[in-house]
């Protein structure tokens, strides 16, 4: 039978959301093929995470007998390459996170797959797996349709929603880990510092943009993330200006999120940044041009100078939780 190979992303031995994004996705695809949908795990991946997997829809669960603790992206590829020449199946769906991006690239490269990234959409037609993708920042979208299996797509994570299905237990596989010549050895796996939620796993952000002025004034933008438990985000601008890590990037070139409550503080309110924060449960803006597009689309608008209404902000909420 056919199959749907979905490449989990794990931190800490816990499945990432992007991983339960993408098994939706291998799940409506195996449903047009049809297929079954497979789970790769990684050998840091806790035992809970194969129930899990299974009410997400995974038929089956690959994992890898006496693979290292801390496997280099070159020796997943490789590793991979040889599950594909087993499965051989008609899609491999892989996290567009650093990491994932990455490992795509070199598995297409090993095998000689057609590739796609920073996936929008994805169907199945006349034996063929055909996606949607932007091209040119965002200012239009491609379809494509993938000649050749396995077709290799990334999608970025929160485009996709999460959604559990009928609960199942996976049937679990194991290939021997082939290990091939190291030619660099990862030796730990750390969180960053500072202490802030990952952006695109945090309930609320707090972004700045062009209209904050510069890389010092992001002070305000971070004293009131930090006094609300929130990640920093910043719009293309605020990056390209070099007030920010590229890490930090919110928008269609930039990472896409899926916060409860996003707060943009100078920041204008393009198209392109918008198709990163449309799946924002709250948006406010806070702007002082009350023609600024962001007041079009956000749930709140405050129109104001953001150095005093910011911090004014942080003051209030510092004094509700009892900090002041």
């Amino acid at each position: 039978m056919e199959s749907v190979l979905v490449v989990t992303e794990q931190f800490e031995g816990n499945l990432r959301r992007v991983s339960y994004e993408l098994l939706g996705v291998a799940r409506k695809l195996a449903e047009a093929i049809p297929a079954e949908v497979v789970a790769l795990v990684g050998p840091r991946a806790l035992q809970n995470v194969v129930p899990e997997l299974g009410s997400y829809g995974a038929h089956k669960v690959v994992q890898f007998a006496g693979a290292p603790e801390s496997e280099s992206l070159a020796m997943m590829a490789e590793a991979l390459a040889q599950v594909l020449g087993e499965l051989r199946p008609a899609c491999v769906l892989v996290p567009g996170t650093v990491r994932g991006q990455e490992l795509a690239g070199r598995l297409a490269a090993r095998t000689g797959s057609p590739a796609a990234s920073g996936v929008l959409d994805v169907s199945y037609r006349d034996g063929a797996v055909v996606v949607c993708r932007p091209l040119y920042g965002g200012k239009v979208l491609a379809t494509v349709k993938l000649h050749g299996k396995p077709a290799i797509l990334t999608a970025r994570p929160n485009t996709f929603a999460p959604a559990e299905g009928e609960p199942r237990s996976p049937e679990v596989v194991t290939f021997p880990w082939v290990s091939p010549a190291r030619q660099a050895e990862v030796v730990e796996f750390r969180k960053s510092e500072g202490g802030r939620p990952e952006l695109t796993e945090a309930d609320v952000i707090v972004a700045g943009g062009r209209g904050v002025g510069g890389a010092e004034n992001f002070r305000v933008i971070e004293e009131l993330a930090d006094a609300l438990g929130a990640a920093v985000g910043a719009s293309r601008a605020a990056v390209d200006a070099g007030w920010r890590p590229q890490s930090e990037q919110v928008g269609q070139t930039g990472k896409v999120v899926s916060p409860r409550l996003y707060i943009a503080c100078g920041i204008s309110g393009s198209v392109q940044h918008w198709a990163g924060i449309s799946s924002a449960k709250c948006v406010v803006g806070i702007n002082k041009d009350p023609q600024a597009p962001i007041f079009s689309r956000a749930d709140y608008g405050i129109v104001g100078d953001l150095f005093e209404i910011v911090p004014e902000l942080t003051r209030q909420i510092r004094s509700l939780k009892g900090r002041d």
